[in-house]
């Protein structure tokens, strides 16, 4: 089911850009093979050919999911995924997999040619997502660990929780209290954690390591 689907949401892509073919998508992504390839830590056992496939497909698939999941109005009546919850749940834990995920410049690349970029607003999540890279790029300041917990009490800060739902960094200090978010454990924590450490090897700044520390 989730096979046709990708083909089909490679249609859809096609189909809002009045185009008839994927030959230009295709070129995009064979300029990008081989660097897309290194990316890859095990030997890659498909031909040329079927890695462009391969992540076209992916690639179109993994943004056009995203933005139809982040608004609404863009999902089909007769999409099978958006049908059954459990589909999306599964869906999301499968793309959190590491071994699962493609890599990040392909999606960069297919980005500006999907279906509804103008869409996407300023305070998009997917939107967000796509900027990492660039601020990432663009970060120059040297980065310093704060106390912990213990010691911020000992030095006669007050340490609250506040729940902000979805918000991991809406971290306030004022008038000598530090409130922070909860973490919640759940299934996906341990994938969410692994993205976030292959991030920081990723990362330009590739000597810092807060994830793991």
């Amino acid at each position: 089911m989730v096979e046709e689907q990708k083909l089909r949401y490679l249609q859809l892509l096609l189909k809002s850009k009045n185009e008839n073919s994927a030959d230009k998508y295709v070129t995009a992504i064979r300029l990008l093979e081989q660097e897309a390839c290194r990316c890859y830590a095990e030997p890659i056992s498909l031909t040329v050919y079927e890695m462009i496939e391969m992540m076209l497909l992916e690639g179109c698939f993994i943004i056009e999911l995203m933005q139809k999941f982040e608004m609404e109005f863009l999902r089909d009546k007769n999409d099978s995924i958006f049908e059954m919850n459990w589909m999306v749940n599964s869906l999301q834990g499968d793309l959190m997999l590491l071994e699962s995920q493609l890599p990040f410049l392909i999606l960069c690349k297919l980005f500006p040619s999907s279906s509804y970029r103008e869409c996407v607003n300023g305070n998009s999540n997917f939107k967000l997502m796509l900027l990492i890279e660039e601020d990432a790029s663009n970060r120059k300041g040297n980065w310093s660990f704060i106390p912990n917990t213990t010691e911020l009490r000992e030095a006669g800060l007050k340490v609250e929780k506040v729940v902000e739902e979805g918000n991991l960094l809406a971290i306030k200090f004022q008038t000598g209290v530090l409130q922070i978010p909860p973490l919640t454990i759940e299934d996906m924590t341990e994938s969410f954690f692994r993205n976030l450490i292959a991030y920081e090897q990723y990362c330009i700044d590739n000597h810092l390591s807060y994830v793991p520390d």
